[in-house]
């Protein structure tokens, strides 16, 4: 009779934070990698690469006149 007022332990469910870390990482990386991919492969992506780099070679043949 005694054992059956003894009540029964609750489990206790721990949250390991590396797991809703892991879950979280992977969601975002996956949101990332889709929004850059689509970006990354638009005409205007290219262009502004396209300008940066005709800026870059410009700056260069400056310095480069400016020092010689």
């Amino acid at each position: 009779m005694a054992e059956e007022m003894i009540p029964e332990k609750a489990q206790v469910s721990v949250i390991d934070p590396f797991q809703v870390w892991k879950r979280m990482y992977f969601a975002f990386e996956d949101s990332l990698t889709k929004t850059m991919r689509d970006s990354v492969t638009t005409d205007s992506f290219a262009n502004s690469l396209d300008w940066i780099l005709n800026s870059y070679l410009q700056y260069l043949k400056l310095q480069k006149d400016f020092v010689a």
